[in-house]
């Protein structure tokens, strides 16, 4: 597998082939997600994503929606005397790094969302500086996001971040077997993992992955990496460990299946190497995080005051929706009713 520079840290590792992943096709896969508050890590990809073949630029959570996907320029439309549009953020070329993740509005997150639906955009790498055990903000940008690490384990020293410009034009990628789709649609419901784009990410990076080794053949270790990078923190359940034990066949009834239960054996054997290598990078209190969120959802289900506080607060968030997206119109009919009398 591939392998850059002196990163003897798996984490390290996994998230650096994350971010060439996503350089190659932010498309499938739109952008990778650190949980860190560590300024040291935060600084040192930036810096990397800054001198990177598509540059960067910030984004702040503070920013508004024009200046996210474009629209109006108030100050430049009044001085020309005619309606003059600017490009949004995210219409830009170059890596787009959402600091302070946490305070994100989910307004804002639902348009990033559907501006990565709907047209071309550059990969996203952000920073969530949220406390270690909250869970974070991003509404549907988790979805369109593949990749996902916790920096907050690792000190400043141990995390390293080396991006090579890499070009895949002119080369095809590699085809998988059905039996290998069909593998990673299996282990992805093994792990409760019931959403399509994740699956297309798994099987879409296992084909770079084969790829950038140099290989038209996809192998084993493709699958277990990719899988390892999309489904580990997507995880909402754990597979059980099944009971290898069997009974012992009578010795007066002929053992007729011993080849054909080889043979499954040896069929089922990937799918469960990559269970495995799934499981051995999933954080350790990965079963409380699990338990933890179906609490928190069923109470947020339930009835009396959780319902209510839940209720009120959605309905203040959607009043402060309106009013900014009415505000916002409010501003464009008044820029075109100056222009149309300034043409009077």
């Amino acid at each position: 597998m591939l392998f850059w520079g002196d990163m003897s840290d798996q984490k390290t590792y996994l998230a650096n082939l994350a971010l060439h992943l996503c350089q190659l096709d932010p498309k499938t896969f739109g952008g990778i997600v650190f949980k860190t508050g560590a300024g040291a890590h935060m600084d040192r990809v930036r810096s990397a994503l800054s001198h990177s073949g598509l540059g960067s630029k910030i984004i702040n959570p503070s920013v508004g929606v024009s200046d996210l996907i474009g629209g109006i320029d108030p100050i430049e439309s009044l001085t020309a005397g005619k309606l003059i549009h600017k490009s949004g953020v995210l219409l830009r070329s170059g890596w787009n790094v959402l600091v302070m993740a946490e305070r994100l509005p989910r307004q804002s997150a639902a348009l990033i969302a559907q501006h990565m639906d709907t047209n071309h955009t550059d990969p996203f790498c952000i920073f969530d500086e949220s406390e270690p055990n909250e869970e974070n903000q991003l509404g549907a940008l988790n979805e369109r996001m593949a990749f996902f690490f916790d920096l907050n384990d690792l000190r400043h020293d141990e995390f390293s971040v080396d991006i090579t410009p890499i070009s895949s034009v002119g080369r095809e990628l590699p085809e998988l077997s059905p039996d290998q789709q069909t593998m990673i649609v299996s282990v992805a419901l093994q792990f409760g993992i019931f959403s399509l784009r994740p699956v297309a990410m798994v099987q879409r990076a296992t084909q770079y992955l084969c790829l950038l080794d140099g290989r038209d053949t996809v192998l084993q270790d493709d699958i277990d990496t990719a899988a390892q990078l999309i489904y580990s923190h997507r995880a909402t359940s754990i597979p059980a460990e099944e009971d290898n034990a069997e009974p012992q066949n009578d010795p007066t009834e002929p053992n007729d299946s011993t080849d054909s239960g080889a043979e499954n054996d040896t069929l089922e054997l990937p799918e469960d190497l990559v269970i495995e290598a799934v499981k051995a990078i999933l954080p350790k209190d990965i079963l409380n995080q699990i338990t933890a969120k179906k609490s928190a959802k069923v109470q947020s289900n339930g009835e009396g005051f959780g319902l209510a506080q839940k209720s009120a607060l959605r309905g203040r968030l959607f009043v402060r929706q309106l009013l900014r997206a009415e505000i916002e119109q409010l501003q464009e009919l008044t820029i075109l009713l100056l222009l149309l009398l300034s043409l009077e």
